[in-house]
């Protein structure tokens, strides 16, 4: 049976003026706990982000990677039905949800197969990254596993 994942984001430790920085999610915590950083640590930050953002890195708002990570959970508990040789994942959006919210999933498995919503076909980018609705409640894999 062909099956899917979402995508997840990895960061490196690194460090700064002798400070060990350490990712927790996608968050940097000092080893000191919540306490403010050294300028030139959050700017290192900074300048690490922006540089890794343009080899693909997310960058956004808290609420959108809330959102992101909430739908990702959703989709991931989904119990698929397959019928006909086809497997169909639906889910409901809890309320108040955000619209818009565009989950990535990869294929693990055949080439042959399929992901569609709404009648759709979804293309894979160039890394075999699907970019799926959160809003459309339902993914469908078609084809050979």
């Amino acid at each position: 049976m062909t099956s899917w994942r979402a995508v997840g984001l990895k960061i490196p430790s690194c460090s700064t003026s002798g400070q060990t920085l350490s990712p927790i999610g996608t968050t940097f915590l000092a080893n000191t706990g919540w306490e403010p950083i050294p300028t030139n640590t959050f700017l290192y930050v900074l300048d690490y982000l922006k540089q890794e953002e343009a080899q693909g890195l997310w960058v956004a708002p808290f609420g959108e990677v809330a959102a992101y990570l909430r739908a990702q959970k959703i989709l991931e508990k989904a119990q698929p039905e397959t019928t006909n040789g086809e497997t169909r994942f639906t889910w409901d959006m809890p309320a108040p949800f955000p619209h818009g919210v565009v989950l990535k999933v990869r294929l693990d498995g055949s080439s042959r197969s399929r992901l569609y919503q709404s009648g759709h076909e979804l293309h894979a980018s160039k890394h075999g990254v699907y970019e799926v609705s959160f809003d459309s409640r339902e993914l469908v894999v078609r084809g050979k596993s």
